[in-house]
């Protein structure tokens, strides 16, 4: 993403079912004039990786930047699921 730059290095998270990374980022996306900002999470699962973003304006980020660190170390977890009937 050109129009982002880093705001952070990239650092891990992991609980006792995943490990990952999440990076941070500031500026505008394509075509944008707002500067955003952009947090992305990309874990592996159970040899399944999955990601996740948190984006909005860069002062609501800022308000809500605790909150979103707590929701990342302490309530992300993963689930199997079994036996799902696709008919």
């Amino acid at each position: 993403m050109p129009e982002m730059r880093p705001i952070r290095a990239p650092y891990p998270l992991s609980r006792s079912q995943w490990e990952g990374y999440v990076g941070e980022y500031e500026g505008t996306f394509p075509g944008g004039t707002t500067i955003k900002r952009y947090l992305v999470l990309a874990l592996l699962a159970r040899g399944m990786v999955v990601s996740g973003t948190f984006n909005g304006s860069s002062a609501a980020f800022e308000s809500q930047y605790r909150l979103f660190r707590w929701l990342l170390q302490n309530t992300l977890d993963s689930h199997e699921v079994r036996n799902i009937d696709t008919r």
